[in-house]
């Protein structure tokens, strides 16, 4: 029997249509696929409307305008346009020819296009906005780097602190256009190096500073540029004393001035370190042979409180200043970590100790109890397996690359794992960081403290499917850091 325009079940059609038009923009893939199968699904259509769906689709006399014209519901019309950026987006980037038929949407819905397009600015009433660019592999990427050029004229603390507070905008703007999680975070981790870097030289043109060789650093997520939007302060400071200086005299002056540094990159929106990881901080301002020193004793007498240390220390790249103080850092961390298998054999221990929260028969492994009940933690529980397993390889085979996508490429190679393996390993990786950005923004939306643990039953199917396999996937490459630790007897 025909349907007519105001049957319910002919709306759905017209959505799961739409989207599959835009999915045969640039040749239908296995990623677009799987988010129109998952959103038919959720959709409630059978096999018989989803065929008259592609028949529809494929029928190039009916325009985007008349498909998306039969879609009359609010409820529908709402989630179509960000069904549409999900589609687009899921290869990985959004093509012109895409970009064009989301804006036909978007004009038949008679909504503005959420794919921030608009020049960076943050004047009354505004937050910063990327700009959309083509490259020239004909790819559309945004390109944040207007703000960041805000960021650094900003000509006083207040003022940066107002920039700063934008940058958790941009990361939406960016989930909400499809942007890859990598893309987010190195940009959310350059727009926030943006900021550290011109608070220190806010901070520091007050003081009287010239001469003296220093360098900022900074650790862990951000020295990996893999900041989310839920992270605090993780910095130190290196400096090589004069031939003339009083080591602790000097020390003393560069502690009392880091310390405003953090105060303001607190009013910027990153908490300081309850960890007391921070450059204002005498055990984090140290010369650069104290801190080679203090590399080389968590190697050489690896407590658990160095290895500690060591997971957040050895994760560090140079913010202002001397560079070059902070790559005799990583070069005598290069030389020295793969000597000492013991130090690399506990390193791997406490990582094993660490599974992936996977159940029996597949499902997830939630809090049984308490008040994270029915939840999982998308840091310690997902991200964090594939941060320590890479920064182990890359210890272990001196390798100072400090990103997890990097050393997921290096684990690969060490462990035999072919190319289309290792890129597997790092989509899941960034499969996680997605979720974990998602989540902090929605909470952000909700005026909520952000944090990092979900309900995973709460996903949307797709999303629990990719998220178990992710977690499938942090477990094998646990499995064979096991087995590489075993064929060669306690270490590398």
């Amino acid at each position: 029997m025909a349907r007519g325009p105001d049957d319910p079940l002919h709306e759905r059609e017209a959505c799961l249509a739409a989207l599959v038009r835009l999915a045969a923009v640039d040749g239908r893939d296995a990623a677009e696929e799987e988010v129109v199968a998952e959103v038919a699904s959720r959709l409630g259509l059978g096999p018989d409307a989803r065929s008259e769906a592609r028949r529809r689709a494929a029928d190039r006399s009916v325009t985007t305008e008349a498909l998306v014209g039969a879609v009359r519901d609010p409820g529908l019309r709402t989630g179509l346009l960000h069904d549409a950026y999900r589609v687009a987006a899921a290869s990985g980037h959004v093509s012109p020819a895409e970009l064009e038929e989301l804006v036909r949407l978007a004009s038949v819905l008679g909504v503005a296009p959420p794919l921030p397009a608009a020049r960076a600015a943050t004047g009354a009433g505004q937050g910063p906005r990327a700009v959309l660019r083509h490259a020239d592999d004909g790819h559309s990427e945004l390109d944040a780097s207007e703000f960041a050029d805000e960021i650094a004229a900003a000509a006083d603390v207040a003022a940066l602190v107002r920039l700063a507070h934008g940058i958790g905008d941009l990361g939406r703007d960016m989930v909400d256009a499809g942007v890859s999680a990598s893309r987010v975070t190195r940009t959310v981790s350059a727009l926030s190096d943006a900021v550290s870097e011109r608070g220190i030289q806010i901070v520091f043109a007050g003081e009287s500073l010239a001469g003296v060789d220093l360098c900022w650093l900074s650790f862990g997520s951000e020295g990996r540029r893999e900041q989310t939007l839920c992270t605090d302060q993780d910095n130190g400071l290196a400096f090589s004393p004069g031939p003339g200086d009083d080591v602790e005299v000097l020390r003393n002056r560069l502690v009392a001035i880091s310390r405003k540094v953090n105060e303001a990159l607190a009013a910027c929106g990153f908490p300081l370190c309850r960890g007391g990881v921070m450059a204002g901080n005498p055990a984090c301002c140290l010369t650069i042979g104290e801190w080679r020193d203090r590399f080389r004793s968590w190697i050489e007498v690896p407590t658990p409180q160095a290895l500690l240390a060591a997971t957040i220390h050895f994760d560090f790249r140079p913010i202002h200043g001397n560079a070059s103080l902070a790559d005799a850092m990583r070069d005598d961390l290069t030389r020295i970590a793969p000597r000492h298998r013991g130090f690399l054999s506990l390193l791997v221990r406490n990582a094993l100790e660490r599974r992936p929260p996977l159940g029996l028969f597949r499902d997830f492994a939630v809090e049984g109890s308490g008040a994270h009940a029915g939840t999982v933690d998308l840091k310690i529980g997902a991200a964090a397996l594939f941060v320590d397993a890479g920064r182990i390889f890359a210890l272990a085979v001196g390798e100072g690359a400090p990103g997890t996508e990097e050393r997921m490429r290096l684990a690969a190679g060490i462990v035999g794992a072919d190319r289309r393996e290792a890129e597997g390993w790092i989509e899941a990786f960034h499969f996680v960081q997605v979720l974990r950005l998602r989540h902090q923004l929605e909470q952000g939306r909700n005026g909520e403290a952000p944090h990092n643990r979900i309900d995973p039953h709460a996903l949307n199917p797709l999303e629990r499917r990719f998220f178990r396999e992710s977690l499938r996937i942090a477990s094998e490459i646990q499995q064979r850091m096991a087995r590489v630790l075993g064929e060669e007897a306690g270490g590398f």
